[in-house]
């Protein structure tokens, strides 16, 4: 998208003159766009989940997350 945006802001230069030619256009100048990597979520890290779950489920906030205590924390009480 990225590139189709910048080939049409060329074409423009080209036809008021600024330029000569459009560099953006032709085939090879493609971009393959690959999928995002998506390692915050796997399996290796359980601990990322619990923090995910605890900002959803109980509404908070990152800076009340990473503020949070064992002490703050009740379990058998399910409060925190």
């Amino acid at each position: 998208m990225t590139v189709i945006l910048l080939g049409a802001i060329l074409e423009g230069a080209v036809e008021r003159e600024l330029i000569a030619h459009n560099p953006a256009r032709g085939k090879g100048k493609r971009v393959r766009e690959r999928a995002p990597r998506r390692t915050y979520l796997d399996r290796r890290h359980i601990e990322r989940k619990a923090m995910m779950a605890t900002l959803v489920f109980a509404g908070l906030r990152i800076g009340e997350l990473c503020a949070l205590r064992w002490r703050d924390v009740d379990l058998e009480a399910g409060w925190l």
